[in-house]
């Protein structure tokens, strides 16, 4: 399973902002894949660029907002 499908699955639960998308994956995966913070977010970017995943709002974090993601109808 690649890194976008195993977000894309994550993100069909509900929509989450990267952060809560890495503990997720390191829950279910993060045994047998390591994944990098920067890892998500590139990856969000492409799935966001490609139309699989949206940014649907901003939500307050404890530095920056979080921008949270969902997954489109493509």
């Amino acid at each position: 399973m690649t890194v976008a499908m195993a977000l894309l699955a994550l993100l069909d639960d509900g929509p989450r902002h990267g952060f809560a998308l890495k503990h997720a994956y390191d829950d279910l995966l993060g045994q047998r894949q390591e994944l990098r913070y920067g890892q998500v977010y590139s990856t969000l970017a492409r799935l966001e660029r490609d139309g699989l995943a949206r940014g649907v709002r901003l939500e307050p974090g404890a530095g920056a907002d979080r921008r949270v993601y969902a997954v489109t109808a493509e």
